[in-house]
């Protein structure tokens, strides 16, 4: 979209420039050095004065928020969200592993740890459970065989979830082990680069 813009020369004559949203108009620098190489009246010598070359016409230049403007990006990038997806792959084993060799990366510090977590608690259940059904407790097996299976759907849900989140590089919290998670991966990562 163009405006009309009508600046006032010496002698009252007006000049239409059309201007953008994006830049100022450009003035002809023949009538600026004009300016400044001129007989000053002071001036004894006959010489011109010169005391500064003419300065460069005004420019807008990029505004800020154009489509142009490069923000930089937060996103996990595809290396980051294929390394989280792998702290799920072997349960709490593989987020040790990571958490034991990646020191800078938050994202997957995050799923690594809650996938050592999450999955941690579930051998720990899931041996207690062992137990108990092993034991042949009468009134504690059958409530132990339904909290096994109930278990099992759980981690596979959670498995599930979290794979999904990691792959779609976002910080899906899982219930109980999320929030620790998330600690964990913001006080490790004081001082670095994410």
């Amino acid at each position: 979209m163009q405006q009309p813009y009508h600046p006032l020369h010496e002698g009252g004559q007006q000049e239409q420039y059309y201007t953008t949203d994006y830049a100022a108009p450009q003035p002809d620098p023949q009538r600026y050095e004009q300016q400044f190489y001129t007989r000053q009246p002071g001036n004894q010598s006959g010489a011109t004065s010169q005391p500064y070359p003419p300065q460069q016409p005004f420019s807008a230049g990029t505004p800020l928020f154009s489509p142009n403007f490069a923000f930089i990006s937060l996103e996990p990038t595809g290396e980051s969200k294929l390394v989280a997806v792998l702290s799920y792959v072997a349960g709490w084993l593989t987020g040790m592993l990571l958490l034991l060799f990646i020191k800078q990366n938050r994202f997957i510090r995050f799923h690594a740890m809650q996938s050592l977590l999450f999955f941690g608690g579930y051998t720990v259940f899931f041996i207690a459970f062992l137990n108990i059904i092993h034991a042949h407790i009468f009134f504690l097996s059958g409530f132990a065989i339904f909290a096994f299976v109930l278990m099992h759907i759980i981690a596979a849900i959670g498995w599930f979830v979290g794979v999904i989140g990691a792959l779609s590089g976002k910080y899906v919290k899982l219930p109980f082990v999320g929030d620790w998670a998330e600690r964990f991966a913001n006080n490790n990562m004081q001082g670095t680069v994410k």
